[in-house]
């Protein structure tokens, strides 16, 4: 199987055949190797926990036992 690179704006594309079932909007870091070779690895997704619920978060602390005192420690901010 063959594909040919595409100019976009100042990027070079080279498409990914969809029986590969790649998802979009995944991370690859590239390498360039010696011999002119491309080699892609995909990168791991980590989860977005800093966007949970307030209340998830509380819950979760409470569990492993990390509950808020509720004091300020050094330069931390805690919102009323």
């Amino acid at each position: 199987m063959h594909v040919r690179t595409k100019q976009t704006g100042t990027e070079v594309v080279i498409p990914v055949p969809a029986e590969f079932r790649i998802a979009a909007d995944m991370t690859y870091a590239v390498e360039k190797l010696a011999d002119g070779t491309l080699q892609y690895r995909p990168q791991p997704i980590f989860p977005k926990i800093w966007q949970d619920p307030a209340s998830e978060l509380a819950q979760f602390n409470k569990m492993i036992g990390a509950q808020d005192d509720g004091q300020n420690y050094g330069r931390e901010h805690v919102a009323d």
